[in-house]
């Protein structure tokens, strides 16, 4: 299936590429594109279905869940026997309650428009409303696999977590999801092996994300900003064996933490890679980026005013490697770094407008060209350009991301299998010809490009 990533018309900041990456569990082929619309067809070999909700046209007890007749509940279409592992639930703009995915294995898609049975990507905003005080806004427990895209989940005073994987969820992928207004953890792992957070934005409550369990954790073109935790890591804290975290295209700004490590993170475990990512402006009177006795690589990276800088918390003496990357942080004391070279220490006029929290580059920003580790390889039926984030001059799926295509069309597995992010977290190509800037951003005029920051 040959992909694109351009911005679509009529859905700021959703590129085909990314809509593709959400279908890809689903086997949808995409077919069409109108500029409100997405046309598909379901090519899966099993047989799952497709299910339909609308708040405002449906209803859970008449209903039959086709697009005609949809129920009116998310927990409505879950609770239906008919709806089980692997079926995909399409859901109306509109606001609905809490979810538990109740063992059920599912794609939760929101964001369409429903004219009277004939269903397409809408503008407006499916909205998950945590219910009550005390309660989850999302529950996802003891499934197989749970993709939730196009979504904004809201707390209330008094609330849980709004996204919490409770047990036993091997792999959970968060798409296009927009989280606010909450006083406790935006996504909180309890159980699980494998989550992806992507083209999302995780705004307020505490730790931004937080793992407890052994699973890794991808966040790749996604911004966490504005969480306050008294705790280790406001941005992020990994506290489960083999739990690394790695941090794509991303924006990690305006996050503290009161007393104790970590304003920005706190890496407890694995092997954590940051990668052409922006952690800046996280403040504190403590460590800003916190490593306890595990690895780290920055890689392409803009790491700058992050509480008193890199530290090792409460762990021991511990190993990190940097290069290709603007990092202004202090390395901290007991961390034996390996200087990769192209390390740049100062961030002077790098950034369009800092103070208003515009991080994209500047004409003159030196961050421009600033970034490396690029080499080519021979992958799906082209020549692809990745990042060598682990440096060792051959390609490695899930440790090395791949940045341009060229000409390569990897299959929706292949999408499963690897890293493959070829558009900056403004929607641009991630390479700007042979060059790749350092942080989130690629340097675009202002005339070029669909700017996604979200303040």
């Amino acid at each position: 299936m040959k992909r694109q990533t351009r911005i679509i018309p009529g859905c700021p900041g959703l590129t085909q590429k990314g809509m593709e990456v959400i279908m890809k569990a689903l086997h949808f082929r995409i077919l069409a594109l109108s500029s409100l619309a997405w046309v598909i067809t379901f090519t899966t070999a099993h047989a799952a279905s497709m299910w339909y909700v609308d708040v405002t046209q449906g209803n859970d007890s008449t209903g039959s869940g086709t697009a005609a007749s949809p129920w009116k509940t998310i927990q409505g279409a879950i609770d239906k026997a008919a709806v089980v592992g692997g079926d995909t639930i399409m859901v109306a703009v509109g606001t609905y309650g809490n979810i538990d995915t109740k063992t059920k294995s599912l794609t939760i898609s929101g964001g369409y428009d429903n004219n009277s049975g004939t269903w397409s990507r809408g503008t407006g905003v499916s909205l998950i409303q945590q219910s009550a005080a005390n309660s989850r806004a999302v529950t996802v427990n003891n499934v197989g696999a749970f993709n939730l895209d196009h979504f904004t989940v809201r707390g209330v005073a008094g609330g849980w977590e709004l996204i919490y994987l409770r047990q036993n969820s091997p792999s959970v992928r968060l798409s296009y999801i927009t989280t606010t207004n909450t006083s406790h953890y935006p996504i909180h792992v309890n159980s699980g092996s494998s989550l992806v957070i992507e083209y999302s934005t995780i705004h307020g409550g505490l730790v931004g994300v937080l793992v407890n369990s052994a699973c890794p954790t991808l966040i790749a073109n996604s911004i966490i900003r504005g969480c306050s935790n008294s705790g280790r890591g406001a941005a992020g804290h990994n506290k489960g064996d083999s739990s690394s975290f790695v941090i794509v295209n991303s924006l990690i700004y305006s996050n503290t933490t009161s007393t104790e490590w970590g304003t920005a993170f706190y890496f407890r475990y694995g092997n954590n890679l940051i990668v052409n990512s922006t952690i800046v402006d996280n403040p504190g009177a403590t460590q800003g980026i916190s490593i306890h006795s595990c690895n780290v690589r920055v890689r392409n990276s803009i790491v700058s005013a992050n509480g008193t800088g890199f530290g090792i918390g409460a762990g021991v003496a511990t190993t990190a490697s940097k290069g290709r990357s603007i990092i202004t942080d202090s390395p901290g004391t007991s961390i034996t770094w390996t200087d990769e070279g192209g390390v740049l220490t100062s961030d002077t006029g790098v950034f369009t407008d800092r103070a208003n929290k515009d991080y994209t580059l500047s004409p003159s920003s030196t961050a421009k060209e600033a970034g490396g580790y690029l080499l080519t390889t021979t992958l799906f039926g082209g020549t692809v350009t990745y990042v060598d984030a682990d440096n060792n001059s051959a390609y490695t799926a899930k440790k090395d991301v791949i940045v341009a295509l060229g000409g390569a069309t990897p299959t929706d597995q292949d999408y499963l299998d690897n890293y493959i992010y070829t558009t900056d977290l403004a929607g641009n190509p991630r390479l700007s010809g042979t060059k790749i800037a350092a942080g989130a951003y690629e340097y675009y005029s202002k005339t070029r490009g669909t700017l996604i920051l979200l303040q």
